[in-house]
């Protein structure tokens, strides 16, 4: 095995060296950028030679990148999945009250104007959208009929704070409101998504950047 490892290692040297054809006796006659390192009268003509020559060997600059580790998602959601930095989700909120609701988000802490949260929801043939810059309750196209009160629209709930010490606070949730004569206005909540400090890990420098819409499955 030996022999033949040798073997191998020979053959690339001599690979890396070849005859030129004849030319004149002192010319070099290698290729382009190769090498002379001698000449040999071979099976030329008495006043011709061959040129013994080497392949340039070219190594290209390397430069080495230090990258830094890569972020980890601190966030638990039990119904979304989230990306490795958690800035964007893809969610599916069980209700008691309506089939599955596929929810997505996507959130920009260091927004130039402030953090902002863009909601996606799928239910059925609807679809809805909207981005939150501060505090918010939006009524969406999607419904339920409630017992005694008829239909009734679902609203995304967000809270929305300011970014200190890495962390965010926001709620985000979905719920519904109703009015009744004597009571007035009544809202109740039928999922939480988050509800807390939302931890950071990405620098705003990173995290400043425009965020992909979230392509809900």
């Amino acid at each position: 095995m030996f022999r033949f490892l040798t073997l191998l290692l020979a053959v690339a040297i001599v690979a890396q060296a070849y005859d030129s054809k004849c030319c004149k006796k002192g010319h070099n006659c290698c290729k382009k950028g190769d090498t002379k390192t001698g000449e040999r009268r071979s099976d030329c003509a008495a006043w011709l030679r061959r040129s013994v020559c080497e392949h340039a060997t070219t190594q290209r600059p390397t430069t080495t990148r230090t990258i830094g580790p890569e972020p980890t998602c601190k966030v638990s959601l039990p119904d979304c999945t989230l990306t490795s930095d958690c800035l964007r989700a893809n969610c599916v909120v069980k209700t008691a009250i309506l089939p599955d609701i596929k929810l997505g988000f996507a959130l920009n802490p260091c927004d130039h104007q402030g953090p902002t949260l863009n909601v996606y929801l799928n239910e059925g043939a609807i679809r809805f959208n909207h981005t939150f810059d501060s505090s918010a309750d939006i009524n969406t196209p999607i419904a339920v009929s409630i017992p005694a009160v008829g239909s009734v629209a679902i609203y995304i709930h967000v809270q929305i704070g300011d970014l200190a010490n890495d962390e965010l606070p926001l709620t985000l949730s979905l719920m519904y409101k109703y009015k009744l004569p004597v009571v007035g206005t009544t809202h109740k909540t039928i999922a939480t998504i988050f509800d807390g400090e939302f931890p950071i890990d990405s620098p705003c420098a990173l995290s400043a950047r425009p965020l992909k819409p979230v392509k809900l499955q």
